[in-house]
């Protein structure tokens, strides 16, 4: 079984089948070489940066009329949708990572499509979360009117 916010569109390439499968021996090397290489302090400041990212886009969304922070940004992550609905939103999701600049995944929240951002790449700057949320409100504006009905 696989959880819904790991499932892809056939076309991506799903790095997690790469790796060193966490099911494992030695699961915790790849967090052993992090903290080796970094050091616990350089860990836990690329930490602190990425959550105030994630919390400076996840504020942006809250007061747009047109999306909805579904869940509060934690660790990194911020869950949201387009108020008008299911087909909207997976079609915002589908163009974002359609235009190869950023990858967006997704899941299902109480029956509801939602957009995951997820920020937690060492390289990732405030200026490439500033390009994805002007490229999300571009993206939103280009798909069709908002409708009246919405289909929650």
């Amino acid at each position: 079984m696989q959880p819904e916010y790991l499932k892809t569109d056939a076309a991506t390439v799903d790095f997690m089948d790469y790796g060193v499968a966490l099911g494992r021996r030695f699961r915790a090397l790849k967090l052993w070489f992090v903290m080796r290489y970094f050091g616990l302090d350089r860990l836990a400041a690329i930490l602190r940066e990425n959550v105030k990212m994630a919390d400076w886009l996840a504020e942006q969304i809250s007061v747009h009329p047109r999306f909805q922070l579904v869940t509060p940004a934690d660790m990194g992550l911020v869950c949201f949708r387009i108020r008008e609905g299911d087909a909207h939103t997976r079609e915002l999701s589908r163009r974002i990572n359609g235009s190869g600049r950023f990858f967006v995944s997704h899941t299902v929240l109480e029956g509801r499509f939602v957009i995951r951002v997820a920020i937690g790449n060492i390289r990732t700057r405030q200026q490439d979360i500033e390009e994805l949320w002007v490229a999300i409100k571009n993206i939103a504006e280009a798909l069709e009117p908002r409708s009246t009905r919405g289909d929650s």
